[in-house]
């Protein structure tokens, strides 16, 4: 909704086109990096093959509607694609952007984790604190987000209470 707001100048003040402006851009954006990371580890051809199955999937419909998805996708493969490379500010920026988008955005956290410990192993000693720190960058997102939502509501878990109230309950 941030986004959507200072994007409406571009479209005529019609927040609902600056959702799907973003949406689509992000999209685009997302479906670039997922190939580029897909290169890396797919022989030949099978990297386009992940971005026309991705593309083509039938839930990708939403990732032209004024949703968070198009813009969680981006984030998630950007921070992918720069651990990877070994480029942490960027991986970090792009994990913390994934955490204060979802809550549930924090779990990027274990993926990165596991890949920056792969990539410290090749580095030497000393090398995994500087990864480790970029892969909490999701995590530090999603405390960031509760800090925001706490000051609109005094419970920093109002957003799981949310979830709640459409009959989603965490049950273990």
């Amino acid at each position: 909704p941030l986004a959507m707001r200072y994007a409406r100048f571009l479209v005529g003040r019609q927040t609902l086109w600056a959702g799907v402006l973003i949406s689509l851009v992000s999209f685009f954006f997302a479906l670039s990096y997922l190939y580029r990371l897909a290169r890396d580890i797919l022989p030949g051809e099978e990297a386009a093959a992940a971005v026309s199955f991705l593309a083509a999937y039938p839930f990708a419909f939403f990732y032209s509607a004024a949703y968070t998805e198009s813009l969680f996708l981006l984030a998630t493969v950007g921070a992918c694609f720069h651990v990877g490379r070994d480029q942490l500010w960027k991986a970090g920026a792009w994990g913390l952007l994934a955490g204060l988008l979802r809550p549930n955005g924090c779990f990027l956290s274990v993926v990165l984790a596991l890949m920056a410990l792969t990539a410290a192993r090749k580095h030497g000693r000393g090398a995994w604190l500087p990864r480790l720190l970029a892969a909490a960058m999701p995590g530090i997102g999603m405390l960031l987000y509760s800090a925001y939502i706490y000051g609109l509501t005094g419970n920093p878990w109002q957003w799981a209470a949310a979830h709640a109230a459409f009959g989603r309950v965490y049950r273990g």
